[in-house]
């Protein structure tokens, strides 16, 4: 599909996500509201007597004033200006904070996992010390790995599509993405940094690689940041022609894109989308949280001794 295809089915895909997101409006209303717009700016703009006035073949009336004003609500989210691909950045990128912002307040001492053994390892002794720990351990991980899955839809709607190819044999599970460009069509495993995968992950992806320019198609590893000198020994020691086989940082986004410097959208979206959303920064944010589940302790523990403490958690 080319891009200006692409972008179409990009509008279509955000107004369905976006009524979809509304209180009450299942996959059948978002679909009816898709199709009652012919673009994203006119969506975004709509008042709610256009959306009341959406009906069924019996003509009556889909959607109620409740789910209306859901849907309002929502829609609010994307500047009315954004062009679509960056209206899907914008909304990705919001939606990736609230999702964090809802992880780190559900952290309490009955969902999150203590290692007696490390702590003593460690030589950690205080509740705040030992919750401090294990909640930065658990929230980066679980940042960095919800992150990974954000930025792979982010180089989507940049500029891509799902691999959808019946035969998985020639792409595998890994290629999820596929660009096509002028007479070519590039697959393309996408990892958001250069220290992301270990020999067997780069040898597995030779093998994929192969297969695909067997069939005159092409194939790449794309980083969504960082430089040439930072990608890791494991992938340029054991990737097949690394030069020609990878994009990293600025090269990525501006190949998908099919402009030059459309890195610097990205950088600009992703801060204007997140920018006000929080009270706090993030850090302050996940040591309110530490200094709350410290209260927890002291509460559930009180009087018990920190051996006994430690074999709660074994």
């Amino acid at each position: 599909m080319k891009l200006s295809e692409l972008k179409e089915k990009y509008e279509e895909d955000l107004i369905y996500e976006l009524a979809k997101g509304a209180s009450g409006v299942g996959p059948s209303k978002a679909g009816a509201i898709v199709e009652n717009f012919d673009s994203l700016k006119e969506f975004l703009e709509a008042k709610p007597e256009d959306f009341s006035q959406i009906k069924n073949r019996k003509d009556k009336r889909i959607i109620s004033d409740e789910q209306i004003k859901s849907i309002m609500d929502v829609k609010k989210i994307i500047p009315p200006t954004l062009e679509v691909r960056q209206a899907w950045l914008f909304k990705l990128s919001h939606d990736f904070i609230h999702s964090q912002v809802s992880m780190i307040s559900a952290l309490n001492l009955d969902n999150i996992d203590i290692n007696p053994l490390l702590m003593e390892a460690l030589d950690l002794t205080e509740p705040k010390d030992i919750i401090s720990f294990v909640i930065y351990q658990s929230v980066t991980r679980s940042v960095v790995t919800s992150w990974g899955m954000c930025v792979e839809k982010m180089v989507k709607y940049v500029g891509c599509e799902d691999n959808d190819s019946r035969d998985k044999s020639l792409t595998g599970k890994n290629f999820d993405l596929k660009k096509c460009l002028n007479s070519d069509e590039y697959y393309i495993q996408v990892k958001s940094g250069p220290n992301t995968m270990n020999v067997g992950m780069v040898q597995s992806l030779n093998d994929t690689i192969s297969k695909i320019k067997a069939k005159d198609k092409k194939a790449f590893l794309g980083m969504t940041y960082g430089k040439r000198d930072r990608i890791s020994a494991q992938i340029m020691g054991n990737l097949e022609d690394p030069v020609n086989q990878t994009k990293i940082g600025r090269e990525l986004w501006d190949f998908i894109a099919e402009e030059e410097n459309y890195f610097k959208k990205v950088i600009k979206i992703i801060s204007d989308s997140t920018s006000g959303l929080l009270d706090q920064n993030f850090i302050e944010l996940i040591n309110d949280r530490i200094d709350g589940l410290v209260v927890q302790w002291e509460e559930k523990f009180k009087g018990k001794r920190f051996s006994e403490i430690l074999e709660f958690y074994i």
